[in-house]
């Protein structure tokens, strides 16, 4: 795509929908649990933070490390990747200059891996009870109490304890209170590694009390070495447009492509080729797919594509640099409803599409008529500017 020109105000991008079930917890995107995503625990690649991780490296080396971490950015980008390479090292008393890698076959990553380390305590989705805390949503009091029994005893092998806390958005408030009144008196030669895509849900208590270290989501020729390296059945083509559309995350880019997502945005962008023209019995046939037996699924992916197509398009009209098409004529069709539409109005029927999708979601009304709505909402836009 070719970049529009900015207009003297920087315009406000779309914000992400707000998903909400009745609980009031944002659905996660179905990266953690993709079946290809490679387990953190074991993973010796790690791409695109060499930057995070020599600030550990520096900080391990002056000799004063932080008995507490907060790693924290967008889901996918390898946090947890990291702080199991943290992990790894301290738990081996270092390692050699110039990083924190161990070699797989090193005797503590072995162990690491099978998370049967005596001086290592792992709280996520990677753990034994990983399903039963998946079915319900939080991390407990109970868990967090764990840690305080790790750390009220000796290191079972002389050195540091370590104990990964992944995911930590995930603690209720009596969790996150159990942690605060651990992080208030830190033992000796202690550490613990909080990973997050949502910081915001983190008491600022607790935030404070730990150094925190942002992680950036991957430039695209990193997403597809990473991918090359995990996903190497993926044809080329197609990890150069997963790469487009995960927005810096390797994991993101897995889920999509287990999901189906190139292959649905490929189709929303081809309904939108011929706008104010629209096929609509090929549309109505989509909306059907929603209330199938395996509809909510399907919603949910086909939510993310008209998010990340949204998106997309809206960078693109306010000039924040070109985008690489992920579907064949994207950018055809970005131009042409760019110059027809303008981006004020596009965010306006953003805003009104995104209410509605949440709605529809926590109360669990009509997809198919979401789906049409989107649209038919395009549509007259489209005619009313042709």
């Amino acid at each position: 795509m070719c970049p529009a020109k900015a207009s003297s105000a920087a315009p406000t991008l779309p914000p992400a929908i707000s998903w909400r079930v009745p609980s009031q917890r944002p659905l996660p995107r179905r990266i953690a649990s993709s079946p290809s995503r490679p387990l953190a625990r074991a993973q010796s690649l790690l791409v695109g933070q060499d930057a995070a991780e020599a600030t550990l490296r520096r900080a391990w080396d002056g000799g004063r490390f932080p008995h507490a971490w907060l790693l924290h950015g967008p889901a996918g980008i390898g946090k947890a990747t990291l702080a199991f390479r943290l992990a790894r090292f301290v738990l081996a008393g270092g390692g050699p200059d110039g990083g924190l890698r161990l070699p797989p076959e090193h005797p503590v990553a072995r162990r690491v891996a099978a998370l049967a380390h005596g001086d290592l305590l792992y709280l996520g989705p990677e753990g034994i009870d990983a399903e039963r805390a998946s079915a319900r949503g939080d991390i407990t009091v109970d868990e967090v109490r764990r840690l305080a029994a790790m750390f009220a005893v000796t290191a079972a092998e002389g050195g540091w304890r370590v104990a990964l806390l992944d995911g930590a958005e995930r603690m209720n408030a009596n969790a996150q209170n159990a942690l605060l009144k651990l992080l208030e008196e830190p033992p000796r030669r202690a550490l613990l590694v909080l990973t997050t895509d949502r910081p915001g849900r983190v008491l600022p208590t607790i935030r404070s009390r730990c150094r925190k270290l942002a992680l950036r989501p991957l430039a695209e020729d990193d997403v597809v070495r990473a991918l090359g390296e995990v996903a190497p059945q993926l044809p080329a083509e197609q990890v150069r447009d997963l790469a487009r559309l995960a927005g810096g995350s390797p994991g993101r880019a897995l889920a999509l492509a287990e999901e189906g997502g190139l292959a649905l945005f490929a189709e929303l962008v081809g309904m939108l080729a011929k706008l104010p023209a629209l096929d609509l019995v090929r549309v109505h046939a989509l909306a059907e797919r929603m209330q199938r037996s395996a509809g909510e699924a399907v919603f949910r992916l086909w939510l993310d594509m008209a998010e990340l197509w949204f998106q997309r398009l809206c960078r693109h009209l306010a000039g924040r640099g070109s985008v690489g098409e992920a579907a064949a004529g994207e950018a055809a069709v970005a131009e042409r409803l760019g110059q027809g539409l303008g981006l004020e109005r596009l965010l306006e029927l953003w805003e009104k599409f995104a209410a509605s999708a949440s709605r529809a979601d926590a109360l669990n009304l009509d997809r198919k008529q979401v789906v049409l709505n989107f649209f038919l909402a395009l549509q007259r836009l489209a005619g009313a500017t042709a």
